[in-house]
C-alpha cells in the first residue's frame, strides 16, 4: 500500500496476482483502521471477519 499508493484491496490483489504462486495462495490483510480484505488465486478458501458494529462474513468460495 505504501509503496504502490494502493488502497488495501488493490495491494491484496496485485500481490495474490503478481508475488504468490498460482492456484496456490490465499491472503487476508487488515488495515491499521479495521478495513478488511481477502483475495486467492485457488479454487476457494475458508475465511472470516466480524467487526465490533456487528458485521460478520464467512466465505469459502468466490
Amino acid at each position: 500500500m505504501e509503496y504502490k499508493g494502493l488502497g488495501l484491496q488493490e495491494a491484496v490483489d496485485f500481490v495474490i496476482k503478481n508475488r504468490l504462486d498460482e492456484g496456490y495462495a490465499g491472503l487476508i490483510a487488515v488495515f491499521s483502521k479495521g478495513e478488511v480484505a481477502y483475495g486467492f488465486n485457488c479454487n476457494g478458501m475458508f475465511r472470516g471477519c466480524a467487526s465490533e458494529d456487528g458485521f460478520m462474513e464467512v466465505g469459502i468460495w468466490e
